[in-house]
């Protein structure tokens, strides 16, 4: 699952992507060639340290074309501070971080690019619940779980996998469950 920025077949090695202000940032970004410097230019930001006040869970489609979301989508996380809106996601393209002063600007747009919306789905909130952390625990946790690495698999490595790791520790209890699908095949084509 990717968002309208995912790009396979790419020989490119995937970057860390950071943009401390999409709206006022000049047109480069902070791209990051390693989690090492990623981790620099977010401790150098004094605002890191301000606890979260809600966790979101966004979906949307893959392809303009899609009918329904239910079962491929693309998932991202959008964090509320007292002054920001931070989102993380990962995709093909690496791993995303984002923040604004206004929520649009991480809600309906990855890497300066406009978010996926399909014919009949668009930029959906699936999920969200109150948090206690700091963003720079958050990311510090992600790094010890080993959860920013770059390797990608669309079954297993997802961006779903990476934003529901990221509810479910992260969102207090009882908030933090995200529902699962439990799609049954009948192979055998009885009844």
């Amino acid at each position: 699952m990717g968002s309208s920025m995912s790009s396979t077949g790419s020989s490119v090695h995937p970057l860390f992507y950071f943009d401390p202000d999409v709206r006022w940032t000049p047109l480069r970004p902070d791209y990051c060639s390693t989690k090492w410097e990623l981790r620099e230019k977010l401790d150098n930001l004094g605002d890191a340290c301000e606890k979260i006040k809600e966790v979101r869970y966004y979906t949307h489609p893959l392809n303009w074309w899609q009918m329904s979301k239910h079962f491929m989508h693309h998932a991202f996380i959008v964090l509320v501070t007292d002054s920001w809106f931070w989102s993380i996601e990962k995709d093909e393209g690496g791993i995303t971080i984002q923040r604004s002063k206004h929520l649009e600007d991480v809600r309906d747009q990855c890497r300066r690019h406009g978010r996926m919306t399909g014919l009949a789905t668009g930029i959906a909130l699936a999920h969200q619940g109150p948090s206690h952390a700091s963003v720079i625990e958050l990311v510090s946790y992600m790094w010890t779980q080993n959860c920013m690495n770059l390797d990608y698999h669309f079954l297993g490595n997802n961006c779903q996998n990476f934003a529901n790791l990221i509810f479910e520790n992260f969102v207090l209890p009882p908030f933090n469950e995200v529902p699962r699908v439990n799609v049954k095949f009948n192979i055998s084509g009885s009844g």
